[in-house]
């Protein structure tokens, strides 16, 4: 009997590219990135300000500027086609069977409508339960999201809050019907060192009780070292490596990866240490991309052949990817 075929991913990503018109040209700001993602997992989507990530979730549920090309070979939600759905297929699972955490709760939330009436709204439009079942719906989450007084809080504004409990509101939200993948886009920016733990903890909770599978979008390795099961490292709008997280993290193949985790603060580094490592120049401008690698510039590896041939994304070492020419010996 043959083996049975492994499911396919909830979120399949293949060539996705996404150019914005600008005074300078056309801003290649996505170049053909692949992504997967399956029921149940966490996928960490790092790499410093940008480059990309945020424009690359946005384009999954269709909320890109309007001005932005977007194209792909596959962009698919459990099988159904998001580039070629129409506006009412793609809003009957916005919010419904995927959600989104923005990072910025001051944004997302609207000044006018009370906390209730904005998690009522969201239930509403995807159930055709009434008023009384949505408010339910409302107090259950606020209460699991640990917000107290959650009857007190639908009829509050988002300014009566503070930063952590709006961004619990927010989770409240892309929880309201039950999706099965939430976007999580940067949703501990803004906050405290002590309240960003109690939001991913959450999140990470929520995730094992539900069986969400999660994009979790950030720039900070230590949050992707503890609440991811995949990484995939962007650098200037492609990913230049990705696989299980602590085989990354632990060993990089990526001169970009490696740059990263040497820049980050260690708490018990010794007196006298020096300064922080940092990664050489500034990333290129992407409205004429080079027919090379685009981090070569940067690399302290740069041979010849990346300055003149740009590297494809390939297998290294068993399941892992990365976007490189360098012998792996180089970048241990």
């Amino acid at each position: 009997m043959a083996d049975a075929l492994p499911p396919a991913p909830l979120l399949q990503v293949r060539n996705l590219r996404i150019d914005l018109p600008t005074r300078a040209g056309l801003l290649h700001a996505v170049r053909g990135i692949d992504l997967d993602i399956a029921r149940g997992e966490t996928l960490g989507l790092v790499g410093e300000s940008g480059c990309g990530k945020s424009l690359t979730a946005l384009s999954l549920l269709r909320l890109q500027p309007s001005a932005a090309r977007v194209s792909a070979d596959t962009l698919a939600f459990d099988g159904a086609d998001l580039l070629r759905a129409s506006e009412r297929q793609v809003n009957a699972l916005r919010g419904n069977r995927v959600a989104m955490v923005f990072q910025e709760p001051m944004t997302a939330l609207n000044p006018t409508f009370t906390i209730g009436q904005q998690l009522t709204a969201v239930y509403r439009a995807h159930r055709r339960d009434g008023a009384r079942a949505a408010r339910a719906r409302a107090l259950e989450l606020l209460e699991r999201v640990g917000i107290s007084e959650p009857v007190v809080r639908l009829g509050q504004y988002p300014h009566e809050l503070s930063g952590g409990m709006r961004q619990r509101v927010l989770i409240a939200m892309a929880l309201m019907c039950e999706p099965e993948l939430i976007v999580a886009d940067e949703p501990t920016t803004a906050l405290d060192v002590t309240v960003q733990k109690q939001i991913l903890e959450l999140l990470r909770t929520l995730q094992r009780d539900l069986g969400l599978a999660v994009l979790l979008i950030t720039h900070d390795l230590g949050v992707v070292a503890h609440y991811t099961d995949r990484v995939a490292v962007m650098y200037a709008g492609e990913i230049v490596e990705s696989g299980a997280t602590a085989e990354v993290l632990g060993r990089p193949g990526h001169p970009y990866t490696r740059g990263l985790l040497a820049s980050i603060p260690r708490v018990h580094a010794r007196a006298g240490a020096g300064r922080l490592p940092v990664i050489a120049g500034v990333v290129p401008a992407l409205t004429e991309v080079p027919a090379a690698c685009v981090f070569a510039p940067r690399c302290t590896y740069a041979a010849e052949i990346c300055r003149t041939r740009a590297p494809a994304l390939l297998p290294h070492l068993g399941t892992r990817l990365r976007r490189c020419h360098a012998p792996f010996e180089t970048t241990p």
